[in-house]
């Protein structure tokens, strides 16, 4: 738990501020980081915040307890020894990985991204998504390689599993990247 008995003007959190309103334990956020990092898999720190608010000579006013998660930023690709060129894409899940032609502007509501995809990073996306959902079995095992790390997407998968992820990516995918 973090908590400042000074006076601070200003702030600066680089990740959120997690209200925890569904769980009644305030502990998910922390365990399923501790399950994902056990399994090897890149995942954001997070810790506990008690926070009040004080304005003027008031006294201090309990607002509540949040789990302060990681940003998933420069620090945290150069943490989990992700190049800093990567794009950061997050997906509605598994099933939302289509293949809807060649054009990038189709693809563009289903990767959410933190910055425009290059040329190259658009035509590997359009490849990979052709290949889930065009090739055939023999081609599919041949090239998945190419795109993921079976052995991470596997972790992954447990981690998501062993918690009960309902935002997952083969879930919802709201917190994937």
């Amino acid at each position: 738990m973090i908590r400042f008995r000074e006076p601070i003007k200003r702030i600066v959190i680089l990740g959120w501020l997690h209200t925890m309103q569904f769980d009644q334990t305030m502990l998910r956020e922390r365990i399923t980081s501790h399950v994902f990092a056990s399994l090897d898999v890149a995942v954001t720190r997070t810790a506990h915040a008690e926070l009040s608010l004080k304005v003027g000579k008031q006294k201090p006013e309990f607002v509540g307890l949040y789990t302060i998660l990681e940003a998933v930023d420069a620090t945290f690709l150069s943490r989990n020894g992700i190049p800093q060129s990567s794009l950061l894409s997050q997906t509605n899940g598994l099933n939302t990985i289509r293949y809807t032609g060649d054009r990038w502007d189709a693809y563009t509501r289903v990767f959410r991204s933190n910055k425009p995809a290059n040329d190259e990073q658009q035509t590997r996306i359009i490849e990979f998504a052709k290949l889930i959902d065009e090739a055939t079995d023999e081609a599919f095992d041949a090239k998945i390689g190419d795109f993921i790390s079976t052995d991470e997407l596997l972790r992954y998968l447990a981690a998501n599993s062993l918690t009960s992820n309902v935002t997952g990516m083969s879930t919802i995918g709201t917190n994937d990247f």
